[in-house]
């Protein structure tokens, strides 16, 4: 891994998370010379479910609003097949999650198809791990197998991590943890929705810590993030009409070459200008009312 995506990964992963309160415009003077330049390789969250069993309040994924939509395999197989014949099987990260990815009652059958696929690069599963315990044997054994790691977010909510790091050790499957363990994240970002669309794009973009960053793959289009991804899900719960145009995602299978994609995610969309990023807040992390205030 290189200093610069050392760097990323602990500013964006590490230090947001274990310091809540912490001044993200600092962590984004430190990734910013990557996030405005075409990364080498890709890296793509894909939703294996779109609904959640936790249902946070403000979710960026928002999943307390997302029906209970499971991503078919054949899809994914076929997404998989067309980016990995773009990429040469060459990518940086693939994360299966949600929603959460653990309703899929055939998550298993996805482990092999992804590791097919990209026979190098990081493949894991993000989870909340509330149902981590209630795997069978076979879930454990498919991730050691495909040499695919858990990734556990941490919640202020119970849950025997000993006992799933047992599990992990036992059937030698890496785990690691988003946030700290020690302290139970309380405070979570709020980066407001401006239904009006009056933002800067160009402005919002350099100031998103998801910017060249979490693209979203949904039935062969890639997203810049996941806000415009799964727009559709606030747009039906509030009668909202945020757009997304085709300028909004790049469709796989109209892309002739991998340059063509990581251009095109490097650069601001016509849908960030739904993002007010001049007045990103912290709230008290809680479970969903479905309130628009939420999120706006």
């Amino acid at each position: 891994m290189s200093l610069g995506n050392r760097i990323e990964s602990f500013a964006l992963g590490t230090l947001s998370t274990l310091i809540p309160k912490f001044n993200r415009s600092f962590l984004m003077k430190l990734t910013e010379a990557n996030r405005l330049k075409p990364r080498k390789l890709l890296r793509l969250d894909v939703h294996l479910a779109d609904h959640c069993n936790l249902n946070c309040r403000g979710c960026e994924h928002l999943s307390p609003l997302g029906e209970e939509k499971l991503l078919a395999l054949d899809t994914f197989e076929r997404d998989c097949a067309r980016l990995s014949e773009l990429s040469g099987g060459r990518i940086a990260e693939l994360s299966l999650l949600g929603g959460e990815p653990l309703l899929h009652p055939r998550l298993t059958e996805f482990l092999p198809v992804a590791r097919n696929y990209f026979p190098s690069g990081r493949i894991q599963v993000a989870t909340n791990g509330i149902l981590l315990l209630k795997q069978p044997p076979d879930f454990w054994e498919a991730l050691h197998k495909n040499r695919i790691r858990l990734c556990v977010t941490v919640y202020p909510i119970t849950i025997n991590h000993d006992e799933i790091k047992r599990l992990g050790k036992k059937h030698r499957v890496e785990i690691v943890y988003w946030g700290s363990l020690k302290h139970m994240n309380k405070l979570w970002e709020k980066m407001p929705i401006d239904l009006s669309g009056a933002q800067d794009a160009g402005e919002s973009f350099r100031k998103c810590y998801a910017a060249n960053y979490c693209f979203q793959l949904v039935e062969g289009k890639i997203y810049p993030c996941f806000r415009a991804a799964y727009i559709g899900y606030f747009n039906r719960q509030f009668n909202t009409h945020l757009q997304v145009t085709a300028d909004d995602y790049i469709d796989i299978y109209k892309a002739k070459t991998i340059q063509e994609l990581v251009q095109f995610l490097c650069k601001p969309v016509p849908f960030c200008r739904y993002c007010n990023m001049k007045q990103v807040e912290y709230t008290e992390w809680g479970v969903s009312k479905k309130e628009i205030s939420e999120w706006t």
